[in-house]
This record gives structure tokens, sequence and C-alpha cells, in this order.
């Protein structure tokens, strides 16, 4: 049974400046019992509304009782509900730079030496992968991995950010399969990419926090024509808001003003690794005579 008892949340309440929620909850996030992560994932979920909920509200959006929200937000270091939502109110749109910087209303003298900021940096890294290593589900992986291996067509999709992330997972399901196409193309053609889309393919969309309200729309009308999607994505997505066949979700936290997409890499690398593995053969067999090619065009 996991405790209830006082986390690091609770223990470092009155050290340094106030904490906002979504940090307080991944610091204890893979501690949670079953009943508090899903109050965790509707808290994450509500992103900037969540002041607007009552604490009743939200333990019904969880399926918790009064009782175990009033112990998740005591948790977080909260003295009440009403102490978390007063300080959502004055907390500025989730995930932006210029709010997401930790150190921007530390005094000058207050902020770490480099060595130190260095060694911060990597342990969240290394800290973002054991907490997405607890999001995850072995059968949802296994499922990803079975639509990749097997579709005619891998459609990758990324904005933003996530445009980066993308364009890797493109990179490295070309070593091991053909039928590999990145949408959209450069001349920003998205309506003509999505009317090429068939049932029999799949799309895999990478979508990090902020994401452009164009892919709520893509998905959605993916969904309705059909057509499988995994999606790649962080802790504050709303699967009502971006619905995908399956969700993988990562811990995307920064050590400081910008996010971390060390596990999505991670998680994007083991995927298609997997695919290979999945198509054995196949999947060699496409390799070398991408060498073969190489070789001939002498390009490397």
């Amino acid at each position: 049974m996991v405790s209830e008892g006082p986390s690091r949340a609770q223990e470092n309440r009155d050290v340094g400046p106030p904490r906002r929620i979504d940090y307080r909850i991944f610091d204890v996030y893979s501690e949670l019992p079953d009943t508090q992560k899903r109050l965790a994932d509707a808290v994450l979920e509500c992103r900037g509304s969540f002041a607007s909920y009552s604490a009743a509200e939200l333990a019904r959006m969880a399926d918790v009782s009064k009782a175990t929200a009033a112990r998740f937000f005591r948790r977080l270091g909260y003295d009440s509900y009403e102490a978390a939502r007063i300080e959502a109110r004055e907390t500025p749109h989730w995930g932006s730079p210029l709010y997401d910087d930790s150190h921007a209303a530390k005094e000058p003298e207050a902020r770490p030496e480099p060595a130190s900021a260095l060694a911060d940096h990597f342990q969240r890294d290394i800290d973002n992968l054991s907490a997405t290593r607890s999001f995850l589900s072995e059968a949802d992986i296994a499922a990803a991995v079975e639509r990749l291996a097997t579709a005619q067509t891998v459609w990758v999709v990324g904005f933003r950010n996530s445009f980066a992330l993308a364009h890797y997972a493109r990179g490295l399901l070309l070593n091991v399969r053909g039928g590999i196409r990145q949408m959209p193309s450069q001349a920003f053609d998205l309506a003509e990419d999505m009317a090429g889309i068939g049932k029999n393919d799949l799309v895999l969309v990478v979508g990090f926090r902020r994401w452009p309200r164009m892919l709520s729309g893509i998905l959605a009308l993916l969904s309705a024509r059909g057509i499988p999607t995994v999606l790649i994505t962080d802790k504050t997505a709303p699967g009502t808001e971006l619905p995908a066949d399956i969700t993988l979700r990562c811990q995307n936290r920064g050590a400081g003003m910008f996010d971390s997409y060390a596990a999505g890499i991670s998680l994007l690398n083991y995927l298609v690794t997997q695919v290979g593995e999945a198509l054995g053969g196949k999947a060699r067999k496409h390799l070398e005579e991408v060498e073969d090619l190489h070789d001939a065009l002498g390009d490397i």
C-alpha cells in the first residue's frame, strides 16, 4: 500500500518561493495511490481553468471522494483546496517560458552556481525519465509498436517545439521501414496531405505543450474519419482536446525556463527500436538497402 504520509512537497512547503501546482504534482506523481493519480490527472488537464472548479467538481471529474481530494491537496503542501485555488488564480499560463523560469523571481545572489545548475539540469532529465516510466502502460507501448510496424503508411505530425521530435521520429522510422511521411509538407498543404491518408495508415502525432489549436482539429478530423492515431504528449494534454487511439505521456518538466524533451526523445527511440525488432528481417533488409544507396550516392 502506498503511504499517504508527508511528501517532498510538504517537507519543502516553506522553503523558497511558492511552487506551482503542476510542479508539485510532478514531484510526487509516482508516489501517489491510484485514486490520487486520477485526481492529479484531472488537475493537470484543467490547466488554466483549474481555479474555476470547486473541490467537489474536481472530485466528481476524477471519480474520487471529497476526503481523497482533501488528502491530495494536503500532500501537495497546501493547507486546503482553497489555498491551491487562490494560488492558481495568480499563476499565468502554464507552459510559457516567460512564466516557467524557476529562477526568474529569485534575487541574483540566490541563483545556483553554474556547476550546481548543470547538475540540476541533468538530474531533472533523469527524474523525468523515471517519472515517465511510471506513466506508461506496457500494453499501450506494445499496441503502438504493432501499429507502427504494420501500418501501410506512417504519417508523422508535430508543430512548434514538437516539430523537432516529429522529424527525429521520421528519421528513425526511415531506417527500419518504408512508407514514412511527415505532415504537413513545406508547402503547408495540410488538407491535401490529409486527403491521402487511408484507414490502413497510422498517424503518429507529437504534441507537447504548447500545441497550436490546429492540432486539436487535426486529431478530431482523423478520429471522425476512422484513421488510427498514436499521440506522444505530456501530462497536461487533456484527452478530450487531443483525442487519440493510443496516448503515451511523458514528463517534460525542465530545470529552467524551458521544458525538457529528454523523455520524449527516449520514448521515440525505444518505440522505433521495438518496431525494428518486430519487423525482424524486413527491417534489416530495408536498412541494408539504405546503406547500399548511401554507398552508391557517396553522400556519407
